[in-house]
């Protein structure tokens, strides 16, 4: 069959080579309109109850995590000119596209009860901006003297106060969510610059885009960085700039593939499938370099170049099709998991894998059938080099100290199960954020001032029209808000 396989792809080199550039331009089309994600991935399968409460829970009352919280400490807010400043702002971040609302202590609501036509009536406490430091002290009172507000949307101990943005919830799951983010952060960063004041940034709009854009400048510059790493690489071993050419331009249309096949399959960039380009190119490097070295060593042996050729396909393609076909098993397996990020990185790096074999299989001996044969120096590293002396160390250990290669492999197995056990499982919304980052240390701070702003929802049914508004109802609600209040968590 290898032989078939051989006739086959040297014969037809021309047909063959238009054929993958045509499919290639054709992957770099669509893969021109692949999208990131800007949504919380969903870990539960469709059936489960947790997930399909959770979607009725949307219908009926909306997206969720729709609001930014930017945080402020300036112990200076209620003079004349910085509330002004603070009231302008929080109206000008009110008339930005894709914004919905603005709460802050100068855009804030009151209560009154209307007596005449039995309703409350809400009524801003800042009808219009202040001209006087007296207007100014009436509505810090105003404001500090509605407990509802007390630490949740100002801490008076601190001296932080909290600006809520809601957005748009269409903007949200767009890419249009970055722009829109990045004008209000501007908006909001020039009133910092103004006061010196360092401006806190979160909710999960907000992290949501940040960790969004993270994995989109991260692809490239992995990707950038793996061409780099192999290229130079490749460059050591083989000693020839055309080897380091033609298994780059193997590598660079396998990325191209990958994600020309994310948007045929209708998929977007997750945190998963944005590893998959550097890590199509460390299999099309490794299936390169075995695919070369055979060729360059056959060529040494003989000085036949065709049968080289010939040699590079049948035998390496057989191991290569074994390793390959067998990687891309092992990620196929998540392809049966519910989780649909999984599925979705399962599919796409399994069939991409294939892929990559099958481009390294027909594009290195099909171009290096076009070029001059291999020159002494191409072949040096087929010689006693460092690699040949490190392997032939490798041999004599492997053969001599088995006792040894026993113990140390039992011992790195235990240290491996006690590491297992050790295992804990988190669910927190930046487990892939440094520490050191500005996102996660602007959560914190929100945590230390307000007791946090990531949300959770909890919904009453009662079962019975309007049993919400029953008095015995809404005492239980009120003592479930206290005992709740009781746990450190919240």
């Amino acid at each position: 069959m290898w032989q078939f396989i051989v006739r086959l792809i040297l014969r037809n080199r021309i047909s063959i080579l238009v054929i993958i550039g045509l499919l290639t331009i054709f992957m770099a089309y669509k893969g021109s309109g692949i999208k990131m994600t800007y949504e919380m991935a969903r870990m539960l399968p469709k059936s489960d109850s947790i997930y399909v409460e959770y979607e009725k829970f949307k219908s009926e009352f909306g997206q969720d995590g729709s609001v930014i919280f930017v945080a402020v400490n300036d112990p200076n807010l209620y003079d004349l000119e910085h509330f002004r400043d603070w009231y302008k702002l929080s109206n000008s971040v009110n008339e930005i596209y894709g914004v919905e609302g603005v709460v802050s202590t100068a855009r804030l609501y009151n209560l009154n009860r209307n007596d005449e036509k039995k309703k409350f009536d809400f009524k801003p406490i800042v009808a219009e901006e202040p001209v006087s430091q007296a207007q100014v002290d009436s509505i810090k009172d105003i404001v500090y003297g509605l407990p509802l507000y007390s630490g949740r949307l100002f801490n008076p101990e601190t001296n932080v106060s909290l600006m809520m943005i809601t957005l748009d919830k269409e903007i949200l799951n767009s890419k249009k969510r970055v722009s829109l983010i990045k004008s209000i952060k501007e908006e909001i960063d020039e009133f910092g610059d103004k006061y010196d004041l360092n401006i806190k940034y979160s909710g999960l709009p907000y992290i949501r885009t940040v960790t969004s854009k993270v994995i989109q400048d991260e692809l490239l510059f992995f990707v950038l960085l793996s061409l780099l790493i192999t290229s130079v690489l490749l460059l050591i071993l083989f000693r020839s700039f055309r080897a380091v050419a033609f298994s780059m331009l193997v590598v660079v249309i396998a990325v191209i593939w990958v994600l020309g096949t994310i948007v045929l399959f209708g998929y977007k960039i997750t945190i998963l499938t944005g590893i998959l380009p550097p890590l199509l190119i460390v299999i099309g490097v490794e299936n390169s370099i075995f695919l070369l070295n055979k060729y360059l060593s056959e060529y040494r042996d003989h000085g036949n170049k065709a049968k080289a050729l010939s040699r590079m396909i049948s035998r390496i393609g057989n191991a290569n099709l074994l390793t390959n076909a067998t990687t891309a098993t092992g990620f196929a397996a998540f392809i049966i998991t519910s989780n649909s990020l999984l599925v979705e990185f399962g599919i796409i790096a399994s069939l991409n894998i294939l892929v990559t074999y099958l481009l390294s299989l027909l594009l290195l001996p099909i171009l290096f059938s076009f070029f001059p044969s291999p020159k002494r120096k191409h072949l040096k590293h087929l010689d006693k080099s460092l690699i040949s002396r490190i392997i032939d160390k490798i041999t004599v250990i492997v053969l001599t100290r088995r006792k040894l290669i026993y113990t140390i492999t039992i011992i790195a197995f235990l240290g491996g199960v006690y590491g297992i056990t050790k295992l804990k499982t988190t669910g927190n919304i930046v487990d892939d954020i440094s520490k050191k980052d500005k996102l996660y240390k602007d959560l914190m701070f929100m945590e230390k001032n307000f007791n946090g702003v990531m949300p959770l929802e909890i919904t009453v049914d009662t079962k019975r029209k309007n049993g919400i508004l029953s008095l015995s109802t809404i005492k239980k609600l009120d003592q479930l808000q206290y005992t709740l209040a009781t746990y450190p968590e919240f």
